[in-house]
């Protein structure tokens, strides 16, 4: 309860109120999966592209 201010403090200790249980981090943006697909894609093609100019060679 120390990142609350002062007012909000008191207001829970007269309320009779308990801190939250869940981790102060658990509201923050989460990285997706949306991309993989496209990134997956890219580095298959990349290898592809690799692999034709090395055996060229």
């Amino acid at each position: 309860m120390q990142e609350t201010g002062p007012m909000l403090q008191e207001f829970v200790r007269m309320n009779g109120l308990r801190t939250p249980s869940y981790p102060p981090g658990i509201f923050r943006p989460t990285p997706t999966h949306q991309n993989e697909g496209k990134i997956l894609r890219r580095k298959v093609l990349l290898k592809s592209t690799l692999k034709r100019r090395t055996s060229s060679k």
